[in-house]
């Protein structure tokens, strides 16, 4: 950016740090500040826009708000599927949402998973970190009832 050394008025000439330029008319302007009236509310709640750092502000606020919306509305989408779901088939979304909460808050733990009958003669323990099975879901309940029921 060039820096002003003196002005010709005579010859209508700007010379600066770079060279001369030619005016016909010329504004001097010793620059402005943002007046808040006293409002420290709202100093502290808008933005100026008399620098660059103003305007990088300004951007990345406004950057922050979009990106929200889009978190929540992906969360809503996400939601509405969810209540979809579990409208269509309770009992499934509430065994496959309770597997996920499991599986989110448990992973470094070791899980099992006890199967009985209704008259509790016998009981199934399976070791999910030894079975070929590396997840709740992936677990095979209907080969596991054909077993049980040999």
């Amino acid at each position: 950016m060039a820096e002003v050394e003196s002005v010709d008025f005579d010859r209508g000439q700007v010379i600066t740090s770079e060279g001369k330029i030619d005016f016909d008319y010329l504004v001097l302007a010793a620059g402005s500040g943002t007046a808040y009236f006293g409002l420290e509310g709202v100093k502290k709640h808008s933005f100026g826009l008399k620098d660059l750092a103003d305007a990088t502000s300004m951007r990345n606020q406004f950057l922050l708000g979009f990106e929200r919306a889009v978190l929540a509305k992906a969360t809503g989408t996400r939601f509405a599927g969810q209540l979809k779901a579990y409208r269509a088939a309770p009992e499934i979304f509430l065994r496959q949402h309770r597997l996920a909460m499991l599986e989110e808050t448990l992973p470094g733990v070791r899980k099992y998973v006890v199967l009985g009958e209704d008259e509790d003669t016998e009981v199934y323990i399976i070791d999910l970190q030894k079975s070929d099975e590396g997840s709740l879901y992936d677990l095979n309940l209907e080969a596991i009832e054909a077993v049980r029921n040999k």
